[in-house]
């Protein structure tokens, strides 16, 4: 079951037990899904677990940047469904020893090498940090 598909049946759960502000939740990130072009949907119409993360990302940050004392029950509902981080240890030390930066034009290849191998599970702004610092 893909991350929008759960997000989906979270949703329905929620409204036959009547939990109000996680169904107001659901329904908005629901909602962000039909922003989405149809050209970056699969041809059953479904996003990919990392499309449906950065969503749910931007939406948490939205909340944050309109409302500094954000309500916890949009962050913590969110968060729910957002993958593991990786921690700086483990992210260095990958890049370490997978990366071969003599083989690279460009550090910049490197992140990108990084970031497809974690996926949304590790933050861009460290991945860079942690290159730069290799390279």
């Amino acid at each position: 079951m893909t991350l929008q598909e759960t997000i989906v049946a979270d949703m329905r759960v929620a409204l036959s037990k009547k939990e109000k502000k996680k169904l107001e939740v659901l329904r908005f990130v629901v909602g962000e899904f039909t922003h989405i072009p149809v050209s970056e949907m699969s041809p059953d119409r479904t996003l990919s677990d990392d499309k449906v993360i950065r969503i749910i990302k931007k939406c948490i940050d939205n909340e944050l940047s309109v409302m500094p004392e954000a309500d916890s029950v949009f962050i913590d509902t969110l968060k729910a469904y957002l993958p593991e981080q990786a921690d700086y240890m483990e992210v260095y030390n990958w890049v370490k020893d997978c990366v071969d930066f003599s083989q690279l034009k460009s550090p910049a290849q490197a992140i990108g090498i990084t970031k497809k191998h974690f996926g949304e599970a590790a933050d861009s702004a460290m991945v860079r940090e942690i290159v730069e610092s290799l390279s």
